[in-house]
This record gives structure tokens, C-alpha cells and sequence, in this order.
């Protein structure tokens, strides 16, 4: 880990540097790069996604009803949030039927998520393999969540089946508009307009 930190700062430190990594970077196959970071997590969805898409609406809903009891049992087991909601409730994730069986779960809010953020933890993963990402998203309130290795590659997995039904290849030039854009003031939005010509 010191020596990819230390990596990964010596390329910074070069505009140069970090362009030429960039577009080396750009070139490693998207099934090889996940297979070296993280195993199988990243195959596993895309075998997953593309298989499914054969699926006729009953396996659809019959998966599901599958994955969504597995993950609340889950929950119920590792999560401290959860296993009290579940039993304040009197909620029992083993005996879901059908979707409508949640809908005795009270909504999650972000309040809730920043007052009570250990609760949130899944006490099955480890700590030290959480990674931190920050987002405000539409109340500008900063938030933070934690994925693993695994969310990531999941992640990652599902963006690369999307894109490739509209014809997009990995190492194909893209724009994406993301964080701290304040369209329609003149100080910022000419920079993007820039990025854009920059990379066709």
C-alpha cells in the first residue's frame, strides 16, 4: 500500500508523468484491471448482468425477492442499525413474500445517516478495507459513505455493461460532468467548455 501511495504521488508530481500514466492506464482491459484489484467481484457481476439479460419478468422478480432478503437478513445479522429497527417493528426479513412486505419499514433520511453513521457498519467487513467517499449531492450537506473493494468493482462492472449497450469501448473518450459545476456563471462554465475540446 506505502509503495502505490508513493507511486501514485511521484506521478502528481509531473503533469507529464501523470498524463502518460493516465493513457497507459487507459489502454490495461477493464476485466484485467479488476481481476488484479479485487479477484472475482468484478467478473462475477458481469457474467451476472450479461446472462440476465435473457431473463423473462418472473426470474426477474423472482431474483429480486431473493437478493433483497438476503441482504436484509444480512443486515438483521451485522448490522446495529437495522437489527433494532427490525425489532421495533416486529419486522422479520426471513419471512419476506413479496416487495410490499418492507413497507413496515420506516424510509431511511440522510439526517438519520449522518446522526447515526456507526450504526451503519457492517460489522462483518473490516474496517480497514472501507474506503471513504464524500457527497453532497442535491441538499449541498456534505455526507460521508464507505464501500469496499468489492461495492467498487460492482460499481465499475455495472457502468461498463450501460455504456457498452450504446457502443462505448474501454479506452474510449468520454466527458463527464461531476462535483462543483455552477452552470450558467461565467467564471466556470468556459473551463469545461474547454475540457471538452481538450479531449476530442
Amino acid at each position: 500500500m506505502d509503495f502505490l501511495n508513493n507511486l501514485k504521488k511521484f506521478l502528481k508530481s509531473s503533469k507529464v508523468l501523470e498524463g502518460l500514466a493516465y493513457k497507459a492506464y487507459r489502454k490495461i482491459p477493464r476485466s484485467l484491471y479488476e481481476k488484479f484489484t479485487d479477484g472475482t467481484s468484478y467478473s462475477f457481476w458481469t457474467t451476472l448482468l450479461r446472462e440476465s439479460q435473457t431473463w423473462d419478468k418472473q426470474r426477474i422478480k423472482e431474483y429480486q425477492i431473493e437478493q433483497l432478503k438476503a441482504l436484509l437478513v444480512h443486515s438483521l445479522k451485522n448490522v446495529s442499525y437495522y437489527r433494532k429497527i427490525f425489532s421495533d417493528y416486529g419486522f422479520n426479513p426471513e419471512k419476506i413474500q413479496n416487495l410490499g412486505d418492507v413497507e413496515v419499514v420506516p424510509y431511511l433520511t440522510k439526517e438519520i445517516l449522518r446522526e447515526k453513521a456507526d450504526e451503519f457498519i457492517d460489522a462483518s467487513v473490516p474496517l480497514k478495507s472501507l474506503i471513504p467517499k464524500f457527497t453532497s449531492g442535491s441538499t449541498g450537506i456534505l455526507m460521508t459513505i464507505y464501500r469496499n473493494k468489492k461495492a467498487v468493482s460492482a460499481f465499475h462492472a455495472f457502468r461498463s455493461d450501460l455504456l457498452q449497450r450504446i457502443g462505448y469501448k474501454h479506452g474510449s473518450k468520454e466527458v463527464m460532468f461531476w462535483n462543483m459545476i455552477e452552470l450558467g456563471r461565467d467564471k466556470n462554465l468556459p473551463n469545461y467548455i474547454m475540457k471538452i475540446y481538450e479531449i476530442r
